[in-house]
């Protein structure tokens, strides 16, 4: 099966319900998940927010940027993502002033 949604297109070995890319490095099999609907997938062309949502589609998306030398960008979008997933309450009072307006080194 090709699964092809510009800007790249890839082959990927399919069992039943389960996707996974034919590299087999440690960080690719990482990415093994469901297979997407095909509403899904096909949903990847028109949002990129549709695409960043999937693993898999986060996992070609970030081949094709290390591709463009673009790679660090993307990184740091992945950090950004997990910080702002953080609870630990002096990290939320800081978000909290930033809302607000309020200069986060302020409180320190």
């Amino acid at each position: 099966m090709v699964f092809c949604m510009w800007p790249f297109c890839t082959r990927a070995s399919v069992a039943p319900t389960v996707i996974s890319t034919q590299d087999n490095t440690p960080e690719a099999t990482s990415y093994v998940e469901v297979l997407p609907k095909k509403e899904e997938w096909e949903s990847w062309g028109k949002s990129f927010r549709n695409l960043l949502g999937f693993k898999l589609g986060r996992y070609y998306f970030k081949k094709y940027v290390e591709k463009e030398h673009s790679a660090n960008n993307f990184s740091f979008w992945e950090e950004v993502e997990e910080l702002s997933k953080q609870t630990d309450p002096d990290l939320m009072a800081l978000k909290e002033n930033k809302n607000r307006g309020v200069n986060p080194l302020a409180i320190l």
